[in-house]
């Protein structure tokens, strides 16, 4: 896990998160393609990973794809989640957005490792450019609902 950031730029509520990306609310999004840095924190912990914005509703949210390869960021990713699962206080997570910024080497790159083939939110915010808002949101909610194991 990386220190915490020293001037975040802004708070952002956390809807969903999965090993490669995460659905963020905010009223200020970032354009599409844009780079950003994502920091999550939880007590004493923080995590933070570059992201490329992939879905933007305006005014409201954006889906992100996490970056780093997955042997960068899958293990402190899994720690998080496993401990917003056990903790059950996914509330008590506090996420800031630092962007737009340069993207770092090759996170333009649309080659997806195998590993994140399965990732049902990725696939969802990849997917969403054929759906209407409502109907991305009405997935998402329900992918919450009935997440895969």
């Amino acid at each position: 896990m990386h220190p915490p950031a020293q001037a975040p730029a802004y708070p952002v509520h956390l809807t969903d998160l999965s090993p490669a990306a995460c659905y963020l609310e905010t009223a200020n999004t970032i354009p599409v393609g844009s780079g950003l840095s994502v920091e999550f924190r939880k007590d004493k912990l923080a995590f933070r990973c570059f992201a490329v914005v992939r879905l933007v509703h305006p005014q409201m949210g954006m889906g992100v794809e996490f970056t780093e390869s997955a042997s960068q960021r899958q293990d402190s990713l899994r720690l998080l989640i496993d401990l917003l699962i056990a903790s059950g206080k996914c509330a008590e997570l506090k996420v800031l957005v630092d962007g737009p910024r340069e993207l770092p080497e090759g996170a333009r790159n649309h080659d997806r490792p195998s590993d994140l083939a399965e990732d049902v939110l990725l696939a969802l915010i990849l997917g969403a450019d054929s759906l209407k808002r409502e109907q991305f949101l009405e997935k998402l909610r329900r992918q919450r609902l009935h997440p895969r194991t």
